[in-house]
């Protein structure tokens, strides 16, 4: 599962109790984190406790007076209680300073300040991929990348995020190791209507484009998913399907947007295909839903 859907389905979750508009994602990774504790001179052994000392002030929005007022009694603690040489607090009041807020602006500014070593630069291209993902779902705007955020479990070596509340609203903690055995993307949304596998043939996997369909769907309130891979190939979408008891496929094809507009939907039980304008898509599985489909429309072939 990508980063964009676990954060999507952790979306759904705060939705049923909060109201997202007063939430946040805060994003970092492992990699960045290190290039930060190296620039700054924190030691291996300082850095469990700054980080939790750091957690106090990450929990809360950048670059808003309620996190610069934490910042004094902060940076006494680091100075008094953990010893640090003031020469490295200083440092990580420039990381919090410059490197915690919008994930457009940080990005920049991190890639011209982080040393170009191959593991920050290919930390540096997952943060932005996430981003353009995010985007389309339209849920950039709530997500700040927080450079001197630690992960909550030592075995996150990748990306990782959390999700707060802004000032005033209450905070939550989502277990999501947990929640995920338990639960899938599709059972976060409606019970209702009917289960959808968003697949691609070619074109490099078509990870965006099989994005935008799944969002087009969730927002109708239909149940679809889609293979979390770059590149899937069909075969590997088909046995995905089998094996979760999915019987509508939407395969994009290249060829499909780029030519003609439209989207190819099966359904494995029935053997049955017909092309769908990218537009329709919603109608054609809300339709399919409430009425018998073996009856439907001539324009029906049968495939083998």
């Amino acid at each position: 599962m990508t980063e964009g859907e676990v954060i999507k389905v952790a979306m759904d979750i705060v939705g049923k109790f909060f109201d997202w508009d007063a939430c946040e994602i805060h994003v970092n990774h492992a990699h960045i984190l290190d290039a930060i504790w190296s620039w700054t001179g924190v030691k291996q052994e300082a850095k469990h406790d700054v980080a939790k000392l750091l957690s106090w002030i990450c929990s809360s929005s950048p670059q808003t007076s309620n996190r610069k007022s934490k910042w004094a009694l902060i940076r006494r603690q680091l100075l008094q209680g953990l010893h640090l040489p003031e020469s490295t607090v200083d440092r990580l009041q420039t990381v919090e300073r410059r490197f915690s807020g919008t994930a457009d602006e940080v990005l920049a500014r991190l890639r011209g300040a982080l040393p170009p070593d191959r593991f920050t630069l290919a930390a540096l291209e997952e943060l932005s991929t996430l981003l353009s993902y995010l985007r389309v779902w339209e849920i950039e705007t709530r997500v700040f990348i927080d450079a001197l955020m630690s992960p909550t479990e030592e075995y996150h070596k990748g990306m990782f995020f959390q999700i707060s509340s802004s000032p005033g609203a209450v905070g939550l903690s989502v277990a999501l190791e947990k929640i995920m055995h338990l639960t899938s993307a599709e059972s976060c949304r409606s019970e209702t209507g009917t289960s959808v596998l968003v697949c691609s043939r070619g074109g490099g996997g078509l990870l965006k484009e099989r994005m935008e369909v799944v969002a087009d769907l969730w927002a109708a309130n239909i149940k679809a998913e889609f293979v979390c891979t770059l590149a899937p190939s069909l075969t590997e979408q088909y046995e995905y399907a089998h094996e979760h008891g999915i019987k509508w496929l939407a395969i994009i094809t290249e060829a499909g947007l780029s030519h003609t507009g439209s989207i190819k939907v099966r359904h494995i039980e029935l053997k049955w295909e017909t092309e769908v304008p990218k537009e329709e898509l919603v109608k054609f599985f809300t339709e399919a839903t409430s009425t018998p489909f073996r009856k439907r429309s001539s324009l029906s072939r049968i495939w083998s």
